[in-house]
């Protein structure tokens, strides 16, 4: 036994901790000789792996390691960086990093700012010696009698994962240093009593905070750890800057470990290099094509059972392991109404469970409508993560804390919110050999920035509404606006479902922002190797869609009053003109009595069309030119329709 192994072994058998830090100093000597030779100390330092104390003796990754070092030079050693946040993608193991490091707060990471204030370059000139020393600093937490910790709490947003993170937590650490750190929600802390004596914040899954109005519990709460010489670390996989910037603002604009990219994690296969695709829900318009001027989507009937055929023939001629959708509460009801219509093959149909809080609106509707047998338990959910097929339909619920490593399919309805892309997408991310492909599917409502209005027409839709069953606030966009906490959301039946969904171009902040037509590697999705293949994208442009520096709401109004303004200059003439009859009906249908009329554009000409190239202006004097009136022509509703269900080349010239 080398001298480094025997000395390391004496100190973890110690059962005080004077005498720990102590013989620490004589474990330094040794690592400070060993770097000077080849010989067997040196040997024994390089294959030192951080290690747990579970049953199995799980050794952290070296991403993991690298994590843990990084909090530990970036935040914990010095003064003028009190908090940060780590980026890890999904599936990359944030949770034994998290671990790790609540074990060496409860003992105040005092051997690490011992060496520090002792021997300031140590550290810098022996990066091999950090899992040795986080090794015998986890030891030390065992001894730290209580009364005498460091207060650590690990904090969630959402509640529902508590109980998982500190079952795992035991298993991993073992209970005598699991009982001495603090599992709590961020929501508790709007009690001021709960911050009292805390030293040390670890926040796992922190980016809630950018999602709701706990983001002013989580700034203040961060705020105080560091007026009280604390330090805070936060946990993301989707970091994200809201526009007035507090999520960066909360962590010090402090990033650790930001060298390693999507890349990395792939080529150690750490994550699942999983494939993408990107449907365009304009597409649900017969004749709509690319590049065709894109409508607020306002009828449901057609959307759903776009949807419901797309996801069929994606799953193919059977399941062949679980798969998750990620919907909106409100179309959830009619995707499984559709899909049993429709699934006469009972391909998807036998499988459907749906997964939401107790006594929330839309699970209330999927019993009435499908019976108590449709919900999912939690049997069914540690089922699924052990590889039993489902095809689970959830709103919010599983969006973290599911490890379900067989996993086929993700699919995700129209939303604006980077959150529930990125993390419905890192579902699939979990490494499994036994899975050839996995696949996640993002609905699109549009390329250009038009919105998605589903559901009862009751007027003008606010921004926040109170929901009439439970008296919860709720609003048309909660994934950035909303003012409740991910966990407490109003789940109760909504009038409508309002969406400007985001491209995955957008949710993973990439320079180009294009719509994936066809189905594309994560890895190509994130090094940009197809934007230049026109059969795998559609480049959107910049000038047609920018979410952070225009307001698409401004623009419909905009738009919506240059009809009028239009239509109010040609209307009575045209009428006139064509003697209040539908000209493309044999019989001439009148307006007077019988049906409703309208004007129609004729080839070549279109109105949006017309507003690209001509702009507010330009258009309005040109429909206010009677030589242009040609182009105008009078239809009843079901011509008018019928015209528009065709191909504009198979339109007659006027």
């Amino acid at each position: 036994m080398t001298q480094l192994k025997s000395l390391y072994n004496e100190i973890i058998t110690t059962d005080n901790p004077s005498e720990f830090e102590n013989k620490l100093h004589g474990i330094l000597n040794l690592i400070e000789q060993s770097a000077l030779n080849l010989g067997e100390d040196r040997d024994y330092l390089l294959n030192t792996k951080v290690e747990m104390f579970n049953a199995e003796k799980h050794f952290l990754h070296p991403h993991q390691v690298d994590a843990v070092i990084g909090c530990i030079d970036d935040i914990i050693l010095k003064d003028e960086k009190p908090s940060g946040y780590c980026f890890l993608p999904t599936s990359a193991g944030k949770s034994y990093i998290i671990f790790v490091l609540a074990a060496l707060a409860i003992g105040d990471f005092k051997l690490f700012k011992i060496l520090n204030d002792a021997r300031s370059d140590f550290l810098s000139k022996n990066k091999e010696a950090y899992p040795l020393l986080i090794n015998l600093s986890m030891h030390y937490g065992k001894l730290i009698a209580k009364k005498n910790l460091n207060k650590t709490q690990i904090a969630v947003h959402d509640i529902a994962i508590l109980d998982q993170l500190e079952s795992e937590a035991k298993e991993a650490l073992g209970p005598e240093i699991t009982s001495k750190i603090i599992f709590g929600s961020i929501q508790s802390h709007l009690n001021q009593s709960k911050r009292e004596g805390l030293k040390s914040l670890i926040v796992d899954e922190c980016h809630w905070g950018n999602a709701s109005g706990y983001l002013t519990i989580q700034g203040s709460l961060v705020q105080h750890i560091k007026d009280n010489d604390g330090r805070a670390i936060g946990f993301t996989a989707s970091p994200y800057e809201n526009p007035d910037g507090t999520f960066q603002k909360t962590w010090s604009r402090n990033k650790i470990c930001g060298d390693k990219d999507f890349n990395y994690f792939l080529d150690k296969k750490i994550i699942y290099p999983i494939q993408l695709k990107e449907v365009n829900l304009q597409n649900a318009r017969m004749d709509y094509e690319v590049g065709d001027e894109e409508f607020d989507i306002q009828e449901s009937a057609p959307v759903i059972e776009f949807m419901t055929q797309n996801i069929l023939s994606t799953i193919g001629g059977e399941m062949q392991g679980p798969s998750m959708c990620f919907f909106n509460a409100f179309i959830i009801p009619d995707i499984i109404s559709k899909i049993k219509e429709v699934d006469k093959n009972n391909i998807i149909t036998p499988y459907i469970k749906v997964y939401g809080s107790e006594g929330s609106g839309f699970i209330e509707k999927c019993v009435s409508l499908f019976g108590k047998e449709i919900v999912a338990t939690e049997e069914d959910i540690q089922a699924l993560k052990k590889g039993k097929t489902y095809f689970l339909i959830s709103n919010q619920k599983l969006l973290v804390g599911l490890n379900a490593p067989y996993l086929r399919y993700v699919f995700i309805s129209p939303t604006n919110s980077k959150i529930k892309i990125l993390q419905g997408i890192g579902r699939l991310m979990r490494p499994c050999s036994d899975v050839n492909q996995k696949l996640a599917v993002l609905y699109l409502a549009s390329l250009s920035g038009k919105k998605m209005d589903l559901g009862e027409k009751t007027g003008e839709t606010k921004e926040k509404e109170e929901c009439k069953t439970c008296g919860l606030k709720i609003c048309d966009c909660p994934c950035t606006t909303c003012e409740l906490p991910r966990n407490t959301e109003c789940e109760c039946p909504k009038t409508s479902y309002v969406s400007k969904s985001m491209t995955l171009s957008e949710a993973y902040d990439l320079p180009n922002k294009v719509f994936y037509k066809d189905i594309v590697g994560f890895r190509d999705f994130i090094n940009e190797t197809h934007v230049h293949n026109t059969n795998m994208v559609y480049k959107i442009p910049s000038t047609k869609i920018d979410f952070e520096g225009t307001n698409p709401l401004s623009l419909i109004e905009e738009a919506r009053r240059l009809r009028s303004l239009c239509y109010a200059a040609y209307k009575n003439e045209i009428l006139k003109r064509d003697k209040y009859h539908c000209v493309d009906c044999p019989e001439g249908v009148s307006g007077m009595g019988q049906k409703s009329l309208e004007i129609h554009h004729v080839h070549p000409y279109r109105f949006a069309d017309l507003h690209k190239k001509l702009g507010f202006d330009g258009t309005l004097a040109w429909h206010s030119d009677s030589k242009n009136w040609k182009y105008l022509v009078t239809l009843c509703n079901d011509c008018h329709d019928e015209r528009h269900g065709k191909h504009e080349k198979e339109d007659e010239v006027a």
